[in-house]
């Protein structure tokens, strides 16, 4: 009996406490990185093909979570914000609206021989002291050889901490990197 009893009240103790720490718990904002559109206003039948291969990104980046680097070098991840999905998953969304905003590209979803490829890898995405910061690999291929290659790192000032503003700015850099990345082609 004493057994029964321990067991009961351990459990009744839990649901207890449970309840109440799901109750302070602080909902989260999210954000979508994402490509601001622009539209092309003079579509043409030569538009180049385009194969966006799907975004590699190294594991300090590939979270939801928001990181931050201060001044000292020491991380943290924003306590009120998250991100919708992987970062990675964010960047191949955004480079396929953006080749689909231009002149000169066409997304396809199966390459032929003749078609362009695009492979990126997302190295650095955060906060660092009052930047928002954001490194992007890239390399065009053919289907025999490698075109062009480049690393890009955009930086755009953060002018307070508050999620939004962090959001705001690490958006804008990501939307600089892809421009950047679109003239390297054309």
């Amino acid at each position: 009996m004493r057994k029964i009893l321990c067991a009961f009240s351990a459990v009744l103790a839990g649901i207890l406490l449970g309840g109440c720490l799901a109750k302070s718990a602080k909902p989260y904002t999210y954000y979508e990185l994402k490509y601001d559109q622009k539209h092309c206003a003079a579509k043409s039948n030569s538009r180049k093909n385009i194969y966006i291969e799907s975004v590699t990104a190294t594991n300090l980046v590939d979270r939801r979570d928001i990181l931050i680097v201060d001044w000292k070098s020491r991380t943290r991840y924003a306590s009120d914000a998250k991100y919708i999905t992987m970062p990675s998953e964010m960047l191949y969304k955004a480079l396929i609206d953006a080749a689909f905003s231009t002149c000169a590209l066409n997304p396809i979803f199966v390459p032929q021989e003749r078609d362009l490829r695009l492979k990126t890898t997302l190295i650095t995405l955060q906060v660092d002291g009052d930047h928002a910061k954001i490194t992007i690999g890239y390399e065009f291929l053919n289907a025999v050889q490698s075109i062009k290659s480049g690393v890009i790192t955009k930086r755009v000032f953060v002018p307070d901490p508050s999620s939004q503003s962090i959001y705001n700015a690490t958006n804008s850099a990501l939307n600089l990197a892809i421009d950047e990345i679109l003239k390297a082609i054309q």
